[in-house]
């Protein structure tokens, strides 16, 4: 009985929990973006998008997670949050801009590089487009007038 449930927990375990672009949406329901009760929660399927807002006790405030599918594969995500106002807020949007890109599945370097173009674009403005390695384009940008600040990673058709 022990090594039954012992295998049962690793089957759990090794259970992919990524949104990595051009995967099954399903893949999607075990990431660390939906844990728990401090960030997002699911808010609802429209059209061909699946849209996820802050959780009952938001730790950041108003945000928005969307997973943009085309036959049920994950084409595009976008992850939209208030421009931070103190360094904790940054802090703390750093950390869910961090588990979003760990979640798509991009190499260390293509993480580092994504988060520091969320991090130009509140702090300075600035808006990014850039390609990153498999056919994946990432855009970054901030909307003061709106208080937001956007994360998109988008597969490029072939």
């Amino acid at each position: 009985m022990r090594a039954w449930a012992a295998a049962l927990l690793v089957l759990t375990i090794a259970m992919p929990a990524e949104a990595r672009l051009g995967d099954k949406v399903w893949t999607f329901k075990g990431s660390p973006l939906l844990q728990g009760d401090r960030l997002f929660r699911f808010e609802g399927l429209y059209g061909s998008r699946f849209q996820f807002c802050g959780a009952r006790h938001c730790a950041f405030g108003d945000g928005v997670l969307a997973l943009d599918v085309w036959d049920d594969t994950i084409d595009q995500e976008s992850l939209v949050l208030p421009v931070p106002g103190t360094r904790r807020d940054q802090a703390l949007e750093d950390h869910v801009a961090t588990l979003f890109l760990q979640d798509s599945g991009l190499s260390a370097a293509d993480q580092a590089k994504a988060l520091m173009a969320f991090q130009q674009a509140y702090n300075d403005g600035e808006t990014t487009d850039t390609h990153l390695a498999h056919g994946i384009h990432l855009r970054s940008a901030c909307t003061p007038d709106i208080d937001s600040v956007m994360l998109v990673l988008t597969q490029e058709k072939e």
